[in-house]
């Protein structure tokens, strides 16, 4: 996003404390022209976002972040038998689903 807003009249504007009354008729001419790809930016920027608060909850939801890290423990020989278990009580629901 950095290098857009370095390159785009119209995020450079948006992201500085510039008021539009200081602006020349070239720059107003600059960032009409660049409206678009900076709407464009942006929508794709909020897609993403909400791509990844969705993919956040199901991790949470699921309990696969719990379950990576019994995984790296398992793998590491890091885990007992007493943390399996704890586990397994602790997300005997969302296991269901699997079984």
């Amino acid at each position: 996003m950095t290098n857009f807003v370095s390159k785009n009249k119209a995020a450079q504007l948006k992201h500085s404390s510039k008021d539009f009354g200081d602006l020349s008729s070239k720059d107003l001419q600059k960032m009409v022209h660049t409206l678009p790809q900076y709407s464009e930016q942006i929508d794709k920027l909020s897609l993403h976002v909400e791509i990844a608060r969705t993919i956040n909850k199901t991790i949470m939801e699921q309990g696969l972040r719990d379950l990576g890290q019994l995984e790296q423990d398992l793998t590491a020989d890091v885990c007992m038998t007493h943390v399996v278990l704890y586990f397994m009580c602790r997300h005997h629901e969302t296991m269901n689903l699997y079984l």
